[in-house]
């Protein structure tokens, strides 16, 4: 929600009322705004026009799923639904993602507690949740490395979950890419973007070879860091340098896909009785050529 408080206000702040996932499948469908008092950088109401007046409290009103900023008066002339805004192809909205089944035994509570409580130990792992996306649109997996590019990585990632939904942003050094490829492992239309260097890719990739996956995704690189060879070859520049991730999430949408040759590369030795270190497995992304 971009609720900023004081370290010492943190335990008088309003609860967020921000939901990533319908609470049911029976709620699922179309997405309503969910507006959130201040946060309007542009200054700009996006129904009248007009200046919104940013004092020392919070002024104004957005949407956290489409990114509208509008004055509190001009609340009443908008529409309910939300279409998700510019990035409507990436996102998967909270009416696209529900709950499969709830544990025995447990009751969802009515409090805000009980229900943060529920969350978090039932639905934090993903595979208690199914996916119904919103039909012509390609839900966007991201994968961060926080490692990468210095602090750029944290930033990115910070970045991708206030763009998109925070459940298909996976940081890649808690738990790998397993639980992202599970997740969306029958969406239809998905994408991939890793966010990192070669090795990074390198490694989502071999991820989803493993995976089995019923279609493999497309697969885009934010390159961070350095040795980003592959990103240079897709066209997709030698390092991110701060520029507009939204207009990055555009670009992609606009993008071409191409396909790309992978090698697995066998090494036979010789019979010897020289001891020495085994062979190592090797997988080659032939994205521009082999020479000797």
């Amino acid at each position: 929600c971009k609720y900023v408080v004081h370290d010492q206000c943190a335990m008088k702040a309003l609860p967020c009322e921000v939901s990533t996932y319908a609470k049911s499948r029976k709620d699922i469908g179309v997405q309503s705004h969910v507006w959130v008092r201040g946060g309007c950088e542009s200054g700009r109401c996006d129904r009248c026009q007009k200046k919104i007046r940013i004092y020392h409290s919070l002024v104004g009103l957005h949407c956290v799923w489409c990114h509208l900023e509008i004055h509190d008066d001009c609340l009443q002339a908008m529409g309910h639904e939300c279409d998700c805004g510019l990035l409507r192809d990436h996102i998967l909205p909270p009416s696209s993602i529900y709950p499969s089944v709830l544990a025995s035994g447990q009751e969802r509570k009515t409090s805000k507690t009980s229900q943060k409580t529920m969350d978090d130990l039932h639905l934090s792992t993903f595979e208690a949740l199914r996916i119904d996306p919103v039909s012509n649109t390609h839900p966007l997996l991201v994968f961060v490395n926080p490692k990468s590019g210095g602090k750029q990585g944290e930033r990115v990632l910070w970045k991708f979950q206030y763009l998109l939904n925070p459940r298909q942003v996976f940081n890649l050094l808690k738990d790998g890419p397993e639980p992202g490829l599970r997740f969306f492992r029958d969406v239809p239309g998905c994408r991939i973007l890793v966010c990192g260097g070669d090795g990074t890719v390198g490694w989502i990739l071999e991820t989803i070879d493993k995976a089995n996956m019923p279609v493999v995704p497309p697969v885009a690189v934010l390159p961070l860091g350095t040795g980003n060879d592959l990103a240079r070859c897709l066209r997709w520049g030698g390092g991110y340098e701060g520029q507009n991730l939204g207009k990055i999430l555009k670009d992609l949408e606009m993008s071409k896909v191409v396909h790309m040759d992978r090698w697995s590369v066998e090494v036979i030795p010789q019979q010897t009785e020289e001891k020495s270190d085994p062979v190592p497995f090797q997988i080659i992304n032939n994205y521009f050529s082999i020479g000797v």
